[in-house]
């Protein structure tokens, strides 16, 4: 009777020295008010304990740590739900949205997404069409680290699916994001928060871009069909006269150009051009090419990034070479 008296409560002993915090991220600071908690339930007694009143001080001490996981699961729905508040560090990657019990929607991006190209992303609503009737959509992308803010989509309008279908796919084809890492994907509905999630970009190749040809310019550097430089190299510090070029349907290429930098290792940007208007479709060279003055500060490995119509539009990776004692920068 002593032999299975105490393999019981060397049993519920084992028990309860496991962390009930396992499988929920939360902060420490949260972890250790539920200790806290469980701790002030139970008082601890000195001297002797008979065993019969050490089975109820372990009865007690388990029941106080099922209520303080009851807090933890509250509390950890309540951050899914709501997602972790930026800058708090405390993210993880979660592309469904959940409230009540119900997915509102779920996030898919498109191929082999990585930072500083356009790959795309899928919504896939799963609440009925009536919620979103007459209504308006804005999505917005906010980088974790850094906190800027990319804007996705702008009074977006989802249209009625099929009898057949279940849910409701709103596709965004030119979306992308410039930087690698975690993103917080906002959506709302008539301006008022819907719902977000959390996904994951890779950073991508930071290799120098191809240098390809483009007739009857010869070397050129970027992605073939879509943006490039005219290939001079960067000098850092140095200004340098560059042509751009490229290429795209005319609703792509409609506005505003700007251009900023990123070194490989920041996540600061460096405004580096813009210009308000692109002109008309050219015949020659590209579907649009302009010259521009730019200047990387430091050597290293940069991306590139332009956007179009504040759109992310592409992106080049070059090296910025230390400059040479003598050199002169061209006129």
């Amino acid at each position: 009777m002593n032999d299975q008296r105490e393999s019981g409560d060397f049993s519920i002993e084992l028990q309860l020295r496991e962390t009930p915090f396992r499988e929920t991220a939360l902060p420490e600071e949260l972890k250790t008010k539920i200790r806290l908690r469980a701790a002030r339930t139970v008082h601890s007694e000195s001297g002797a304990v008979p065993p019969a009143r050490r089975r109820s001080r372990y009865t007690a001490l388990a029941g106080a740590l099922a209520a303080a996981a009851a807090v933890l699961l509250t509390a950890g729905l309540w951050f899914w739900q709501e997602g972790w508040p930026m800058g708090s560090g405390q993210v993880e990657k979660r592309t469904a949205y959940m409230q009540d019990g119900i997915v509102r929607f779920e996030l898919f991006p498109g191929g082999e997404a990585t930072a500083g190209q356009r790959n795309g992303l899928l919504i896939v609503f799963k609440e009925p069409y009536a919620v979103y009737k007459d209504k308006v959509i804005t999505v917005n992308a906010e980088h974790v680290k850094s906190g800027r803010v990319e804007r996705l989509v702008e009074n977006g309008k989802l249209k009625e699916p099929a009898e057949s279908e279940q849910v409701i796919r709103y596709g965004i084809p030119d979306a992308g994001l410039p930087l690698g890492g975690e993103w917080r994907v906002t959506v709302e509905v008539d301006g008022r928060f819907y719902g977000d999630a959390v996904i994951d970009v890779p950073d991508g190749s930071w290799e120098d871009s191809p240098v390809f040809s483009s007739p009857p310019l010869a070397d050129v550097r970027g992605t073939e069909g879509r943006l490039a430089l005219l290939e001079h190299g960067f000098i850092a510090g140095q200004p340098n006269k560059y042509m751009w070029l490229l290429w795209g349907g005319e609703e792509e290429l409609t506005g505003r150009f700007e251009a900023f930098a990123v070194k490989k290792g920041s996540n600061d940007f460096i405004e580096l051009f813009l210009m308000n208007s692109m002109g008309t479709k050219q015949t020659s060279y590209a579907d649009r090419y302009f010259p521009s003055t730019l200047m990387l500060p430091e050597p290293g490995q940069w991306r590139i990034v332009a956007y179009v119509d504040g759109k992310l539009f592409g992106s080049i990776v070059v090296t910025a070479t230390e400059p040479v004692a003598g050199d002169i920068p061209p006129s």
